[in-house]
């Protein structure tokens, strides 16, 4: 890919995370003319709009959204690329390299292949977070893209698998992340509201798994879980 192309492809993915053509021009050290005519260019050749203008920020298009999660992922691709281009020029050609974790002990920062298994997780930590709709709720079509049909089975149900997920790799101070919040919030509503109704299996233990992991580690004050014994006897000395 050409390295015109390439700067036009980060101006788009930097308009969308931003919002503007003036902080995407900061973030990428250009020029806010320079951008504009980046996006400009990119729009001409795609032959649609990406972006309306409302209230001085710019709105993506439903096909700018969709151009988005490829044009994101081939650019963590080069940068993979980059990164690995980085490391074999400072290896030897014939040397052998035992590659292994520093010690957290010393404080020393992760480097190579766990450095970009660390990013791999980050990135794929905010596609998730774009399949996010507007109720809390994740994609109805898992992780293959964005989608809401409706259904509130399916929805608990993907909701819930991919928060499990989220809350195996997210760290304690993002636990209040607002995205991640809805998400739970959905999930409580959903399940308090229609407490009556006869889940299945998979939304239920998903659902329920969600909320559980997510108590224990907010409040550390784990399990979630009651045994009926437990509840029944609790209930009897409130009375």
């Amino acid at each position: 890919m050409k390295l015109d192309h390439i700067k036009t492809l980060e101006a788009f993915r930097e308009i969308i995370q931003l919002g503007s053509v003036t902080s995407a021009a900061r973030a990428l050290g250009l020029s806010q003319p320079a951008v504009s005519r980046l996006l400009a260019q990119f729009e001409a050749g795609l032959g649609f709009k990406l972006f309306h203008r409302s209230k001085g920020r710019l709105l993506p298009t439903s096909q700018a959204l969709l151009l988005y999660e490829e044009v994101d992922l081939a650019l963590q691709g080069i940068e993979r690329v980059s990164v690995l281009a980085d490391d074999l020029r400072k290896t030897n050609v014939g040397q052998l390299r035992i590659v292994a974790p520093p010690s957290f002990a010393e404080g020393l920062p992760i480097t190579g292949q766990w450095k970009r298994a660390e990013q791999f997780v980050q990135n794929f930590v905010q596609y998730t977070y774009r399949l996010q709709n507007r109720d809390g709720s994740m994609s109805t079509d898992w992780f293959e893209g964005r989608e809401d049909k409706g259904d509130l089975d399916r929805k608990v149900q993907t909701t819930g698998h991919m928060v499990e997920w989220l809350l195996t790799v997210t760290p304690d101070s993002q636990l209040q992340n607002p995205r991640l919040v809805s998400a739970m919030r959905f999930l409580l509503k959903s399940m308090y509201g229609e407490r009556n109704n006869d889940w299945k299996i998979g939304p239920k233990g998903h659902a329920l798994r969600s909320l559980a992991m997510y108590y224990e580690r907010v409040y550390e004050s784990g399990p979630a879980w009651r045994t009926q014994a437990i509840a029944g006897r609790r209930t009897s000395q409130q009375r």
